[in-house]
């Protein structure tokens, strides 16, 4: 029998390596694309939350939005369960010269009995974090600020290219009698937002929440389009093999003409000290 301190060791690793063996390729996808949305919201949150000096970033992977933060702000915080994504995250400011960004390894959902860094961000910032997907996890992000949390998700996502070979895997396995599953996207749930605005208005706190959109043509290179949509950690060869021959497909004349529309939801709510712990 596995101990309930065995089974939360066996969890936290299994996430922090699943993240680690990520970490390679999101960092070259940030690298690659101009942050349109990131940019945007950063500037937003600048504009109109004029009195936001230092940010937490909870669960900031190789740095997307702590960088930007860092531009704009006194201080920054970046948190993440993986080292790969935090050694990523410390090149990208070091590269952009920004000295003003700690990175600290931290299980949002577990350390939450780091008291000295409780309620001194003027901003508690997650993006598209699993652990900040919960009441929990929302309710630690109250306890780490002393004005502001916000949470950005995407609501709508869609690939033309993405979409090609979702449909090419679902031929593929059904050809070779396996049960094709889709993957739940984590870039289309509008649900949650949903949820946490209901929940946020329930408890008596005033959330806004501000949609930021994109629509673009991409053109990339076979190979270029091969390192960007296929997961190359944990997938079986045969897989990644045909999926290469689905993205051949889909160009022509060696290139891939991509087409995107990306939606996301911002929801931002200012805290009351005075009544926080009743509202938790």
């Amino acid at each position: 029998m596995v101990s309930v301190n065995q089974s939360e060791k066996t969890y936290e690793n299994s996430q922090e390596e699943r993240w680690d063996q990520r970490a390679f390729q999101f960092n070259r996808n940030q690298l690659s694309e101009i942050q349109v949305i990131p940019e945007a919201i950063v500037e937003y949150l600048g504009e109109n939350f004029v009195d936001i000096e230092t940010v937490m970033d909870v669960g900031g992977g190789s740095g997307r939005y702590a960088l930007l933060f860092g531009a704009r702000m006194a201080h920054v915080l970046m948190t993440d369960i993986s080292s790969n994504m935090l050694r990523y995250a410390r090149e990208n400011a070091e590269a952009q010269g920004l000295k003003n960004i700690e990175f600290s390894k931290l299980d949002w959902g577990k350390h939450t009995e780091i008291v000295n860094l409780q309620a001194k961000f003027d901003l508690v910032f997650s993006s598209m974090c699993p652990a900040t997907q919960s009441i929990e996890g929302v309710n630690k992000m109250m306890q780490f600020s002393k004005k502001y949390c916000a949470i950005n998700q995407y609501i709508l996502s869609t690939d033309s290219l993405k979409t090609f070979i979702q449909r090419e895997m679902k031929d593929y396995n059904q050809e070779k009698g396996k049960k094709f599953e889709r993957k739940r996207d984590p870039h289309n749930n509008r649900e949650f937002v949903q949820k946490l605005f209901n929940d946020l208005w329930s408890r008596n706190f005033s959330p806004e929440i501000k949609l930021f959109s994109e629509e673009k043509n991409i053109e990339m290179t076979v190979n270029q389009a091969r390192e960007k949509y296929v997961d190359h950690t944990v997938m079986p060869s045969d897989e990644r093999n045909f999926q290469y021959d689905v993205i051949e497909k889909f160009s022509q004349e060696g290139i891939c003409k991509i087409t995107r529309k990306n939606i996301t939801a911002i929801i931002i709510w200012k805290l009351e000290k005075e009544s926080i712990n009743e509202k938790i």
